[in-house]
């Protein structure tokens, strides 16, 4: 288990997969984890922009935010989870939605974590319910 990193894959409106999204074992990972380990909304997302805009951006830049939100969520619910980062990731997995999107190029059944859309989506109602359950 890695102890600092944690990926994160986007997906759309629709649930689905975003076709930039990373997949497939991470060559770089010590250990050589699945990549992603979690998804989050991450195409057509409104974001600040210069001039005092906005703009529709897509990425798993946008995706990533989405994550520390939820974290910071935790946090603040109960704030003995702060610094406690490998509880925090546990709490992230064991709460993530299931994937029902569209299959993939790398879909590796049940196993889990995917290798494309590892151990599932971000559930920010469940992952605070369980920090405060922590308490």
């Amino acid at each position: 288990m890695r102890n600092c990193v944690f990926s994160v894959g986007a997906i759309d409106a629709g649930g689905n997969l975003a076709s930039f999204s990373n997949r497939g074992p991470d060559t770089q990972a010590p250990d050589g984890a699945s990549s992603p380990e979690i998804l989050a909304p991450g195409t057509d997302i409104i974001s600040a922009w210069p001039d005092n805009g906005w703009h529709s951006i897509s990425g798993t830049s946008m995706a990533t935010p989405h994550v520390a939100g939820v974290v910071a969520l935790m946090w603040s619910a109960n704030p003995a989870l702060r610094g406690q980062v490998q509880t925090t990731r546990a709490i992230l997995i064991e709460t993530a939605a299931p994937y029902s999107g569209g299959k993939h190029d790398c879909d590796t059944s049940a196993e889990q974590p995917d290798s494309a859309t590892g151990y599932g989506i971000i559930d920010a109602y469940a992952a605070v319910e369980r920090a405060l359950a922590l308490k």
